[in-house]
């Protein structure tokens, strides 16, 4: 029994020792990335990876680390080609993985806070590229040789408060009497939406909530339902639309399909 008890005495005090090792240098890691130097260091590398991404300028204003698995970015600002603004975020809060920082050097997002969005859709003309034709093509456009990203998206849910997006076709005039295609404005954003599965030819989206309002009078006050995509099946359950004098609850909908 003597022994017994001596070699659990080791084997405690070698966990014991493990443990508060792996304690200490997470402590020492977090306390490196909290310092405003490598925070700044981080916003360097995100501003400069998210403009490899989308081919146009992407400013951070600040970078904030904060325990034990969150980053925020705050004043963060996409531009077109021209200079102008595309998109303006007040503050981007996203769960980032602390591990795939330190060991592989790379930004790795888990899940989207997004407060204060502002988003400016245009055209020149109808027909004419969108302000935005330039960030669609870089995320469409497949290149085997094309270097990674040192950043990987795995968002599992997603949060808008305060959200704006316009769409405006410039040579038109503006009616403001009524709904204007060619003038829409979208005020109050507000979503709550998770991501049980996403991959390819196989996307699962929960719409937990949706609300907005538009320039024109028009509101939803809540909009909610599931949606499924994939190889053989598309679906749309539970939907549910709230409107201010109405309530719209249709039927599941299916349709299968042999392949996508």
């Amino acid at each position: 029994m003597k022994v017994l008890y001596q070699i659990y005495r080791v084997l405690r005090s070698i966990i014991v020792s493990v443990v508060l090792s792996a304690v200490g240098l997470f402590s020492v890691f977090y306390l490196l990335l909290i310092m405003p130097g490598v925070q700044d260091s981080v916003r360097k590398v995100g501003e400069s990876e998210l403009t490899k991404l989308l081919h146009v300028p992407v400013s951070i204003g600040q970078v904030s680390i904060k325990p034990f698995n969150r980053v925020s970015l705050e004043d963060v600002m996409v531009a077109d080609e021209k200079g102008d603004t595309i998109l303006k975020v007040g503050e981007l809060g996203a769960g980032m993985s602390i591990y795939n920082l330190i060991t592989k050097r790379r930004l790795v997002f888990t899940y989207a806070e997004i407060i204060d969005i502002d988003g400016r859709i245009s055209r020149d003309s109808v027909g004419a590229p969108l302000n935005i034709q330039p960030i669609i093509d870089a995320l469409s456009k497949k290149d085997d040789k094309k270097e990674s990203a040192k950043f990987d998206v795995k968002i599992h849910n997603a949060v808008i408060r305060r959200g704006r997006v316009s769409y405006d076709v410039l040579d038109k005039p503006i009616i403001s009497d009524r709904f204007d295609a060619n003038h829409i404005g979208v005020e109050n954003f507000t979503a709550d939406i998770y991501f049980p599965k996403i991959r390819n030819n196989d996307f699962e989206v929960n719409v937990k909530r949706l609300a907005l309002r538009e320039k024109s009078g028009f509101r939803l006050d809540k909009l909610s339902a599931d949606v499924v995509v994939n190889d053989t099946l598309a679906a749309l359950r539970r939907f549910r639309m709230e409107l201010p004098n109405s309530l719209i609850c249709p039927e599941d909908i299916e349709l299968r399909y042999p392949s996508l």
